[in-house]
């Protein structure tokens, strides 16, 4: 997946779980890990939010991924916050702020 950011351009992919370089050095820094995850979840819930967007979001819904369209369920067309350190919630109810991991926990 290729992301703008700035005037760089990021391009992210999928290592397999035994890549024991990547896995070893996470083990070994539980404080790089909570920090890798937040970046995912942050990177999924930009994703999440531009494949709501009008034209985009029938293409994702032809995916065959159920786990995908429960989250677009639950995400529904709540409102994206970003707050001050760049972790992004969606705005489930009023007073209510989730990120995207705890939205689903099937």
């Amino acid at each position: 997946m290729t992301v703008p950011r700035e005037e760089l351009v990021l391009d992210y992919t999928v290592v397999a779980a035994d890549d024991s370089m990547f896995t070893d050095a996470l083990a070994a820094d539980p404080v790089m890990a909570a920090r890798l995850r937040c970046a995912g979840v942050d990177l999924s819930s930009a994703s999440v939010e531009w494949w709501r967007e009008p034209g985009i979001v029938e293409r994702v819904r032809a995916a065959p991924y159920p786990r995908l369209h429960a989250l677009l369920d639950a995400v529904g067309q709540a409102p994206v916050h970003i707050d001050g350190e760049g972790n992004w919630f969606f705005q489930t109810a009023p007073e209510q702020r989730a990120r995207l991991d705890e939205l689903l926990t099937v």
